[in-house]
């Protein structure tokens, strides 16, 4: 199993609709991508300057199926989408 984290900041001058628009489509990731094992998406709770906007944690049964994942065209739109208000980081693991 491959485990993907992702941690998104948003840029200071995001508008409120455009974080609100990404985050419901990350919610919903699960319902379009056939590859996903297991997922969730939540806001941070404590607002500080240094902690990330959002997170993302998704489960895939191998590389395969997480680069399967990332070429997604509903993937690619919430990335291109991020990429435009703010950034990411990433990390996948195997367990």
């Amino acid at each position: 199993m491959i485990c993907h984290i992702v941690l998104i900041k948003f840029n200071p001058n995001t508008p409120d609709e455009e974080k609100e628009a990404i985050f419901s489509l990350l919610k919903n990731l699960k319902r379009e991508i056939p590859e996903i094992r297991e997922w969730s998406a939540g806001k941070q709770l404590r607002k500080t300057d240094n902690n990330y906007d959002l997170a993302e944690v998704g489960s895939f049964e191998n590389l395969e199926s997480l680069e399967t994942f990332r070429q997604h065209p509903a993937h690619q739109k919430i990335r291109n989408m991020i990429r435009a208000v703010g950034s990411w980081t990433v990390i996948d693991y195997e367990y």
